[in-house]
């Protein structure tokens, strides 16, 4: 077992005739494998005669398709008869992975829920796998476990959310987080800045049949509990412009209310900012970044800005979106629509020669808003082809009346 030799006392015999021998290796879970063995420290020799095979049984083991306690490892059966002959029984069908340990809630975030339209960019880092399929979601939290869940064994009665039950559960996560992220639906949309406690009150189980319940000794009322911090993203309302048809050194002054506290940049544009997003412009082949216009605060809810003429000299429609960033950098923002499931098939009138080949396809919603006010567009399209996601490169708008977007299938 993990290349240390079983003892004879460990061997268990149930059939011992002439022809036929059948045995069990009779090693209770525990010290006895996650100890290092003894005398021999590598757990190699054959010569072992007590002591742990060197198991790792509490750490988590990350995979493409999930996460669980345990560590893998390998046994190897060797049987020799009166003769001589032997045959050894190993390779991968003899890999085993022992998890023991029940999973736990890790954190939760308020304000989060799952979206299987959102794609995360084909970046494989933690941060960007553990945030894939959040969408904002005022009514919703996300809870996060150590290790895979078994979702049969998941409802929305096991949990609590400042003391009340969520409406429904779904699971969202990619690969190393398939089936640790469990999002709970609310009646009711949270507060703004709510940090409400989240309470595993019922029993669930990891995908080794492990429970996260209550101990028998508790008086608690809960299995574990963690307190959510604040995800829930600023309401923008009211926005409104003064002037919609500006002609040369013309101005219109934006206004906007939030339902909370936003964070003052000091008149100036950062990266993530309470700041208005313009695009657009009359460039047949314009660019597919954004700008950005500087907000000043008139209280801490309220904010205005001005879009000047001289600063957007082209002729052409643009669009504004106006974002507001709380004092937990809570981003929300007004002026952009989700359009899903639009057919543009009719844009592509035959066959591409090539993966690299540059298409023109035009959109009937227009114009392009930067929905996540990060400085590009590039990210605000996604594709699918016979409803499977595909990655695209966007690499040119036509800002014109023609309204069409430049694409790369890769």
């Amino acid at each position: 077992v993990n290349g240390c030799a079983v003892a004879s006392a460990e061997h268990s015999f149930s059939t011992l005739t002439a022809t036929e021998l059948g045995m069990t290796i009779s090693v209770p879970l525990g010290k006895d494998w996650t100890d290092a063995a003894t005398p021999d420290a590598d757990c190699s020799a054959a010569t072992r005669t007590g002591g742990g095979f060197g198991v790792g049984g509490t750490a988590t083991a990350t995979t493409t398709t999930g996460t669980h306690h345990g560590t893998e490892f390998s046994y190897s059966i060797t049987a020799t008869d009166i003769a001589g002959n032997s045959k050894t029984v190993d390779g991968d069908d003899a890999n085993v992975t022992i998890d023991t340990t029940a999973p736990d809630m890790q954190l939760a975030i308020a304000g989060k829920a799952y979206d299987s339209d959102h794609t995360y960019a084909y970046d494989l880092s933690a941060s960007a796998l553990l945030a894939a399929g959040d969408s904002a979601g005022a009514n919703s939290v996300k809870v996060v476990f150590d290790e895979s869940l078994d979702q049969s064994t998941v409802t929305a009665s096991d949990f609590t959310v400042g003391g009340v039950t969520p409406t429904s559960v779904s699971f969202g996560g990619k690969k190393q987080y398939i089936d640790r992220l469990v999002y709970l639906e609310m009646a009711t949309d949270l507060a703004p800045n709510a940090k409400p406690t989240i309470k595993l009150t019922g029993t669930v189980k990891d995908v080794a049949g492990n429970e996260l319940k209550e101990a028998t000794t508790s008086t608690d009322g809960y299995a574990d509990k963690v307190n959510a911090s604040d995800g829930v993203n600023p309401t923008v309302s009211n926005a409104a412009l003064d002037g919609t048809l500006l002609a040369e050194k013309g101005e219109a002054i934006i206004t906007f209310d939030s339902d909370e506290n936003m964070k003052d940049n000091g008149n100036s544009v950062a990266n993530v900012c309470t700041c208005v997003v313009v695009a657009g412009g009359g460039a047949s082949a314009g660019a597919v970044t954004s700008a950005k216009l500087a907000v000043t605060l008139t209280s801490p809810t309220a904010g205005k800005a001005t879009f000047k003429q001289t600063d957007y000299t082209a002729t052409g429609i643009y669009g504004l979106v106006v974002q507001a960033k709380d004092v937990n950098d809570n981003e929300g923002n007004s002026g952009g629509v989700k359009v899903t499931n639009e057919d543009v098939s009719g844009e592509i009138a035959a066959d591409l020669a090539a993966t690299s080949t540059v298409t023109t396809i035009g959109l009937k919603k227009w114009p392009l808003a930067d929905h996540d006010a990060d400085g590009v567009l590039t990210d605000s399209i996604t594709a699918t082809v016979n409803g499977t996601a595909v990655d695209i490169t966007v690499s040119a708008i036509n800002w014109s009346e023609t309204e069409e977007v430049s694409v790369m299938f890769n």
